[in-house]
């Protein structure tokens, strides 16, 4: 039967031995094993489990039924690396976590010492005996290189931690902004629909305001374009002069337009009957356009005016310079009278000038143009 306790044994155990159950190679027990026999890592059969410093390599030997006695795979106790001084070797094979690194049979560098033949020839993905056992030729120079390696490594997982937060701290933040961009989005599109529901109130508002002034003047008997009193306030009052007479009681007194008007009621732009009312502002409007185009013309007018004068100053201006240079007229170029000459042609002007000059001197030849 299998024991419990660490000092667990069975009186008819037929073994002195607790062998583990990975088979070693023949090299580990000295090649001393016979052909029925395999090579095991053992311990004293009292103590259930033992260290590995605490093992050695002994022949098993088949029995009738072994089955009790072989025991589970336990993880091997880890040596503890102490401190050294400077320079001298210390064995290497530790992961950066601590963990014991053996090759397939669960072999590290302590079982390795004293077998030079197993150096570098079980050697797996994480143990290299030629590289971290002072044994074979390995391991570190002391601990405190250990120990850098070991920092090397903490700080190596400490960077790719860091990258890891701060990756993490990126997506978050990206998906914070995505978020912001969602939920401002979602303002927009809810403004819009804010805006047109305000907009279609606002249209329905005026239609329902159109529709009243239709039905309005319909009840009064009027018609789209014809003239309405409008001495009527917001609430509807009936708005009047200083003795209460308003657009219906100056219907027949046209003396009476304009001439009791107050502050809030004008006759004049108010009553139909004294040419206001409702069309009241599209005559104020036709009349300002008329006093437009009255003005306009007035201002063209005056311009036209102001060319011809400056066309006819300038035909006087060419006459005299013309007389002086053909004829030697020597007199005052505002004794002739311009006036008489037509303005609208600058040759007619300049032969009209040069006759009245001819006509003071008789020794004047006739102007002549030439066709």
């Amino acid at each position: 039967m299998k024991g419990r306790s660490e000092d667990a044994a069975c009186r008819c155990n037929q073994r002195e031995f607790h062998y583990h159950w990975k088979v070693q190679p023949a090299a580990k027990c000295q090649n001393s094993c016979a052909a029925d026999e395999t090579c095991h890592a053992s311990w004293p059969l009292f103590k259930r489990n033992a260290p590995w410093n605490e093992t050695v390599f002994r022949c098993k030997s088949p029995l009738s039924d072994v089955s009790d006695i072989d025991v589970e795979e336990e993880e091997p106790t880890v040596p503890v690396i102490e401190e050294t001084d400077a320079g001298q070797c210390v064995d290497t094979n530790f992961c950066p976590r601590g963990n014991y690194l053996a090759d397939n049979w669960g072999d590290g560098c302590k079982e390795y010492e004293g077998h030079a033949d197993w150096c570098g020839k079980y050697d797996n993905a994480t143990y290299k005996s030629n590289e971290q056992c002072c044994f074979c030729n390995g391991g570190s120079t002391g601990a405190a290189q250990v120990a850098e390696e070991l920092e090397e490594a903490r700080l190596v997982e400490e960077a790719a931690e860091a990258a890891r937060v701060a990756e993490a701290a990126r997506v978050a933040e990206e998906l914070e902004y995505a978020r912001l961009v969602e939920e401002a989005a979602e303002a927009e599109a809810a403004r819009v629909v804010e805006a047109a529901r305000v907009a279609e109130e606002l249209e329905e508002a005026r239609l329902a305001e159109e529709a009243a002034e239709q039905a309005r003047l319909e009840e009064e008997g009027t018609e789209a374009g014809q003239c309405v009193d409008t001495n009527f306030d917001d609430a509807g009052n009936y708005l009047s002069d200083n003795w209460g007479d308003g657009c219906i009681e100056y219907e027949g007194n046209a003396d009476w337009c304009g001439n009791y008007n107050t502050a809030t009621f004008l006759s004049d732009e108010q009553c139909c009957f004294c040419n206001g009312g409702s069309g009241y502002a599209a005559r104020l409007a036709e009349e300002l356009e008329e006093a437009r185009l009255v003005e306009e013309a007035r201002i063209a007018e005056e311009e036209r005016l102001a060319e011809e004068e400056r066309l006819a100053e300038e035909a006087a201006e060419q006459a005299r310079i013309e007389f002086e240079a053909i004829n030697g007229w020597q007199g005052d170029f505002w004794e002739l009278d311009l006036s008489v000459c037509d303005q609208d042609d600058i040759n007619e002007a300049i032969l009209c000038a040069h006759n009245q000059a001819r006509a003071r001197h008789v020794d004047t030849d006739p102007l002549i143009f030439s066709q």
